[in-house]
């Protein structure tokens, strides 16, 4: 077997036989850097090293600039109008997050209002006005075909978003779009 050429510290032979001191190993072609070395002469492999003679000076590109869209998926007016119907104020989560927070907020309110003017007319009528307690969540239910409508605007509303930008975007790569440069 001949000597290994990637150098002397990695040369060994099946018989156990060090080679010369002094004696070169066979020359191979190409760059041999260990890894992790310094290669002060920069012959690095990566095409942007800032010590090849052939890259980019910084702040230099290769070429035209690049544009990055940011794509976000339309949603379902149908799956709006289902999950709110289903869920009310919580389905709303799927079209828009402020309107449900807003929302819940609004059926908890009016749910508390009621259970204290129920409190207040049980006191009032000794009594006997114990049953509307009972009542009092049932006030929430007014903000269900509210969240409906408005779960299905938001979602509506979301996808005009998604149309405008994709015209601008269109737009714009079409005003800066040059043949021939």
């Amino acid at each position: 077997m001949t000597d290994s050429p990637y150098g002397p510290q990695a040369s060994h032979r099946l018989d156990g036989d060090v080679p010369e001191s002094g004696a070169h190993p066979p020359a191979v072609s190409g760059q041999i850097v260990p890894a992790g070395a310094y290669d002060p002469a920069g012959r690095s492999q990566d095409p942007l090293s800032p010590g090849r003679a052939d890259a980019p000076a910084p702040g230099a590109g290769y070429g035209a600039p690049t544009n990055i869209y940011v794509v976000q998926a339309p949603k379902s007016v149908g799956v709006a109008f289902v999950l709110t119907f289903f869920f009310g104020c919580f389905g709303m989560f799927y079209s828009t997050v402020t309107g449900a927070l807003v929302m819940i907020a609004v059926a908890t309110g009016l749910v508390v209002i009621a259970l204290v003017l129920s409190f207040l007319l049980t006191m009032a009528t000794l009594g006997f006005g114990a049953f509307t307690v009972g009542l009092a969540p049932f006030v929430g239910l007014l903000t269900w075909p509210v969240s409906i409508i408005w779960g299905c605007l938001a979602a509506s509303n979301h996808n005009e978003k998604l149309r405008a930008q994709a015209q601008q975007a269109q737009q714009a790569a079409q005003a800066t779009y040059r043949p021939g440069y």
